[in-house]
């Protein structure tokens, strides 16, 4: 789908109503952009979403290490390694 094209346009429209008609609550915005941003990376590339989601998935798990671990340093340092290791690996 293009961004010059009507159905873009229309689907943007329709999304940004839907967003907006939830603006008291940030929560389920934040949810619907995750929703809406995995399913236009969706329509690219089934293997790139998937990959996305777990790394999503593993950077959100150590996150709450950090906040709620007994070693938070660890947790920062192992999501560095794998931030890092993930720009390693699909950008060089």
């Amino acid at each position: 789908m293009s961004y010059l094209s009507i159905e873009f346009a229309v689907v943007f429209i329709l999304f940004f109503l839907l967003y907006w008609l939830f603006r008291r609550s940030v929560a389920i915005q934040n949810g619907l952009l995750l929703v809406a941003s995995y399913w236009i990376i969706g329509l690219f590339s089934v293997d790139f979403a998937l990959i996305l989601g777990g790394y999503t998935t593993v950077i959100y798990l150590l996150s709450t290490g950090i906040i709620y671990g007994r070693s938070p340093k660890f947790w920062l340092i192992s999501a560095i390694v794998v931030g890092v290791g993930n720009l390693a690996l699909f950008k060089y």
